[in-house]
Formats: C-alpha cells, sequence, structure tokens
C-alpha cells in the first residue's frame, strides 16, 4: 500500500487491545472501523505525498497512527492534518452499498476534527491561532466537553459513554503539550 520505504511499527499495547477489541465488538464492525481508519491514514499519506513531503515512518498505537514525515510549510501541513478527516467522509457517499463503513468512516473524522490535541482538528486549530491561544480555546473546550457528559450522566441519564469518551481525551491531552510536532501527522 505504502510503495516507499519506511518503518512501520507496531506498539505491543495494541496488540491487547485489538484481542479485547475482538471480544467486545462483532468482526464485522472491527473490520469496518479498521478499514475507516486504514482509509483515514491513506487520505493523510497521499496529501503528504502530494505536498512534496516525504513519510519515513508509521507507527501504529492504541491511541491511532503517528506518521513521521518531513518538514513542511505550515499551509501544507495544515492541509495535510485535514485530508485525514476530510477524505474519511468520501466514504460516507457510499452509505448505501456499505453503511457499517460510511458509519464508522463519519464517527472517526467527526472525532478527528474536536479541537484537542494530539487529534487533527486541535493540530490544525493550533496552526491557525497559535499555541498560547489554543492552549486556552482546548482548556475551555474539554472544560465544556465534561460539563456537557456529566449533564448528560446525571440529568439526561443517557450512561456514561459520553464521560468515558471525554476522560480519553483527557488522557490523550496530558501526555501532549501545548505544541505540535511538525514531523508527524496523526
Amino acid at each position: 500500500m505504502f510503495p516507499d520505504i519506511m518503518r512501520i511499527s507496531v506498539k505491543p499495547n495494541t496488540y491487547i487491545y485489538l484481542v479485547f477489541l475482538i471480544f467486545l465488538f462483532p468482526l464485522n464492525w472491527l473490520l469496518a472501523w479498521l478499514l475507516a481508519m486504514l482509509f483515514h491514514e491513506l487520505c493523510h499519506w497521499t496529501a503528504v505525498k502530494l505536498c512534496g513531503g516525504e513519510v519515513y515512518g508509521l507507527e501504529i498505537g492504541v491511541g491511532g497512527a503517528d506518521m513521521q514525515c518531513a518538514n513542511l510549510m505550515k499551509w501544507l501541513e495544515f492541509i495535510c492534518i485535514l485530508s485525514g478527516p476530510l477524505g474519511g467522509l468520501l466514504p460516507v457517499l457510499l452509505a448505501q452499498w456499505f453503511p457499517r463503513l460510511a458509519f464508522c468512516c463519519l464517527l472517526l473524522s467527526t472525532y478527528n476534527l474536536l479541537p484537542v490535541l494530539p487529534l487533527d482538528g486541535g493540530r490544525a486549530l493550533e496552526i491557525l491561532v497559535g499555541s498560547p491561544i489554543f492552549c486556552c480555546m482546548q482548556r475551555i473546550f474539554l472544560i465544556i466537553a465534561l460539563l456537557l457528559c456529566l449533564y448528560s450522566v446525571f440529568v439526561l441519564e443517557l450512561g456514561i459513554l459520553p464521560v468515558v469518551i471525554v476522560l480519553v481525551l483527557l488522557i490523550k491531552n496530558r501526555k501532549s503539550p501545548c505544541k505540535c510536532s511538525p514531523k508527524t501527522v496523526q
């Protein structure tokens, strides 16, 4: 799939996570999700190549995949970052024939457009507004999201899943400083 010679590595905890998912979800949904993730990363890779960049490696982990690539100008990096979630919306046009794939692509694209690092939406917004302003915006978004999730659990009684999603975002965000590395595309 990737014609250039590049290093592809999979973090060991990813295998445990995959086994857990196999027991948790039906295989047809899991395959649709994996195909959606593959298409998302392929959109990033295509954009990097079309922008004249070089991809040196791909690291697959529980939180997604990171492509190590050469430095690009900020506006080209912005295009490459948004190519994954926006390109991931293309299979939605095939929803009549592939409803699971379309749903998974839509969900993955929506999630990746959230304005939180290290997600694509957060990285793109950081390029647009700069790091200091973005850090404040990101914290405000996470606080509002957590409050909305608590409201949905205790008032609307929608269950605990929204809080779990926000906690995952908070945990992912804890590991990332408020700056984005120009050498990776998620």
